[in-house]
């Protein structure tokens, strides 16, 4: 019977640091590791692989002992692939028991926790049980192995690494310990030079962060424990950078965000733990991934800086940053006391959410976002089944381009219908909270408790209030298909008043016709603003500034144009259309320009492992 090797084995033997998780987090993830053990008994429904590992690692994690956990690391082997000359061996399926799901990514979620489990509890196992699973160990390293994963898909790529030097390390598989600190450094130098690929995602940001925490404490080299500590400092310096305490959750623009309305994800549970946000008042069942975050906090595993409490705090910033190579991979970010609101400049998916204002609210509050639509139902609670399976709420893209100055944001969108199915919309909308202080046009306020919809035109300004804070919106400019009027409508609609959203509707194809928006596009020249006012009066000035803002817009030889000038401040951009490309955007004439990070124009620097250099 093979041995565990001696360094799995002094790894396993570690002493639990002196921790005392907060009571929320292990009675919610005792919860759904209790709902798992009825899931897996009932042969009915469908059972996603990865909650398999994931549930051994909180059996083990919640002191429970070894026996559930066993008995669901052999219903993951049971599911994978171990015919040495299949195309697919050493990799599992997403989900048993029901409709396939095709996701290659299956085996980066299914060995993170299973790496960690015998990472850190595999004397705690039964004897042998190692040598039971070492054959589907390595199998699963051949599937990591073969797997190519781009370096901008953030939390595959860093999962990948994690898992390449943890499995390598327990199965003394140099190569594959090689191959995924190669993987690191990669990741570090893209980084460094680019951004964060998947950026500030409210899901996928606390995939990253468990990804690299679990780097840090079971890595055995203590170079490569201070480069995932590094890569956590940073991390962590772009969320708390972007931590917007009016609404307790991540502000500006996200790269994937599940939430359409409000933005709300699992990096909230990291907030709550790491006292940026109080804990839950009633029990709340946790996904099973939270796991990794109780055995981080079992083991004394990372905790953000303490030097970043009074960057999250800090009561205005101006975040910049690049999330690729590309022109147009970047975002702007405005927090303050009352508001936050930002833009990025490129689509990154169907998912994601380009231009985001939120104000300080406590509660649920629908963000104020722009979401391109041709199902008539923007509100990202209708899920769409893809190709592989999977069901996920999306959005058309929007080919946003934006140009800001802190509170001001300029913002031309151009979108065509999806193709692939049949569709009598296309409209591009902006959300709306209907649970603000006050939702008004032209200073005059209005009630949408029932459908209703009230026609507007291009002098017309939206404003949203809740407390000191206030939103102004103003369609600049938008073309229609067929080169009809484009229709400007502020509405509430029965699907918008159960989720508390209203939403200013830019029409560029009438479903009224009856017909197809076929092959049209529809353009969009949208002004927003957004800015404390305590006053009537003052409310009352900035809104007739922002209806007499100087604009003008054109298109020209495949180009188009816009600026605006609002209290003395002047955005511009320009487009070209049939290269799709960004050619210019400028704030009173001087063009705007991205770090890969920076807060209030000092850049953070990733590097080193003393922590973040401050900014």
């Amino acid at each position: 019977m093979r041995k565990i090797p001696l360094a799995l084995a002094l790894l396993a033997a570690r002493p639990a640091a002196a921790a005392n998780p907060p009571d929320f987090l292990r009675a919610g993830i005792a919860a759904a590791a209790d709902k798992l053990a009825k899931e897996v008994l009932d042969r009915r429904r469908p059972l996603s692989v990865r909650d398999l590992p994931e549930g051994a690692l909180a059996e083990l994690a919640l002191g429970r002992g070894p026996v559930r956990a066993e008995m669901y690391l052999d219903a993951l082997f049971d599911t994978q692939d171990m015919g040495p000359n299949s195309p697919g061996y050493g990799t599992v399926p997403w989900q048993i028991r029901g409709k396939p799901v095709t996701d290659a990514n299956a085996i980066e979620f299914a060995m993170l926790p299973t790496a960690v489990v015998f990472s850190r509890y595999a004397t705690g196992l039964d004897r042998g049980y190692y040598g039971r699973a070492a054959p589907h160990l390595k199998a699963a390293l051949a599937a990591l192995e073969r797997h190519d994963v781009k370096v901008s898909y953030t939390n595959i790529y860093l999962m990948k690494t994690v898992n390449l030097i943890l499995l390598g390390q327990i199965t003394l598989d140099d190569a594959a310990l090689a191959a995924g600190e190669k993987m690191l450094d990669d990741w570090l130098a893209y980084t460094r030079s680019n951004g964060i690929g998947e950026y500030d995602s409210p899901t996928y940001d606390k995939v990253d962060a468990n990804d690299l925490d679990m780097g840090l404490l079971y890595a055995e080299k203590p170079a490569t424990k201070a480069k995932f500590r590094a890569a956590l400092d940073y991390l962590w310096t772009d969320i708390a950078a972007n931590y917007f305490p009016g609404r307790r959750g991540l502000s500006g623009p996200h790269s994937r965000d599940y939430d359409f309305l409000e933005g709300r994800g699992g990096i909230d549970v990291f907030f709550a733990v790491y006292g940026w946000n109080p804990p839950p008042d009633k029990l709340v069942e946790l996904d099973l991934e939270s796991a990794a975050l109780l055995q981080s906090e079992l083991d004394g595993g990372y905790r953000p800086p303490e030097s970043l409490r009074a960057l999250r705090e800090r009561p205005q910033r101006w975040v910049l940053s690049r999330w690729g190579p590309e022109t147009g991979q970047d975002r702007a970010n405005f927090v303050t006391a009352d508001f936050a609101i930002g833009a990025a400049s490129r689509d990154s998916g169907p998912q994601d959410k380009s231009v985001s204002i939120q104000l300080a609210a406590p509660g649920r509050f629908a963000d104020i976002t722009v979401v391109a639509d041709d199902s008539g139902e923007p509100y990202g609670k209708k899920k769409v089944e893809g190709r592989d399976g999977h069901s996920k709420p999306k959005h058309l893209p929007s080919r946003p381009v934006a140009v800001q100055d802190r509170g001001l944001l300029l913002a031309t969108f151009d979108v065509g219908a999806d193709k692939k199915r049949p569709s009598r919309f296309l409209e591009t909308n902006v959300i709306l909270p209907l649970a603000a202080d006050e939702l008004a046009v032209d200073g005059e306020a209005v009630a949408l408790s029932a459908p209703n919809e009230l026609a507007l035109d291009e002098s017309s300004v939206v404003s949203v209030r809740d407390g000191n804070a206030l939103a102004l919106v103003r369609v600049l400019a938008a073309t229609a298909c067929r080169g009809e009027t484009a229709r400007l409508t502020l509405a509430a609609d029965r699907a918008g008043l159960k989720y508390g959203a209203a939403r200013l509707i830019v029409a560029h194809h009438d479903a009224g016709r009856g017909d197809a928006p076929g092959d049209c596009r529809g353009r969009t020249a949208i002004l927003f603003e957004a800015l404390t006012a305590s006053s009537d009066s003052e409310r009352r000035a900035a809104i007739e500034a922002f209806r007499n803002a100087k604009h003008r817009e054109q298109s020209a030889s495949g180009e188009a144009s816009v600026e605006a000038e609002v209290g003395g401040r002047r955005l511009a951009l320009s487009r070209d259309l049939g290269q799709k490309t960004i050619l210019s955007r400028t704030v009173d004439g001087e063009p705007m320009s991205f770090d890969p990070l920076s807060v209030d124009g000092v850049p953070v620097v990733l590097g080193g492992s003393s922590g973040p250099t401050a900014p």
